[in-house]
């Protein structure tokens, strides 16, 4: 699991890699990684406990799985006749909010690695 210090150095880091940076769109992205990494500081300052954080990744991974197994039904039933097969699964991952728990799965293993 990282530490507050872990995520404290990284937070410097790529502070600095912003200074230095002169691409607009690179900077865009360090910005956004900063953000992500303070989210974390500021949650791991509670304190959570490792075995909490396991239990909701297996039961975040379980619910994916459970609305992943409901996309033929989906596709063939709910979804309008009018969308494009290409564009259907986007368009489930957003109705079943996949996306959002894919973060959530990726904030936690960031987390726990």
């Amino acid at each position: 699991m990282k530490t507050l210090n872990e995520i404290h150095f990284l937070i410097e880091e790529q502070i600095l890699i912003f200074d230095n940076e002169k691409n607009l769109k690179t900077k865009k992205k360090i910005y956004d990684k900063v953000m992500f990494l303070r989210f974390v500081f500021i949650y791991l300052e509670t304190n959570p406990n490792p075995n909490f954080l396991l239990k909701t990744r297996n039961d975040i991974n379980q619910r994916i799985s459970k609305l992943k197994d409901n996309y033929q039904y989906w596709s063939a039933n709910v979804c309008d006749k009018g969308v494009e097969i290409k564009n259907r699964k986007s368009m489930f991952f957003r109705n079943t909010e996949i996306n959002e728990l894919n973060k959530r799965i990726k904030t936690l293993n960031f987390i726990l690695d």
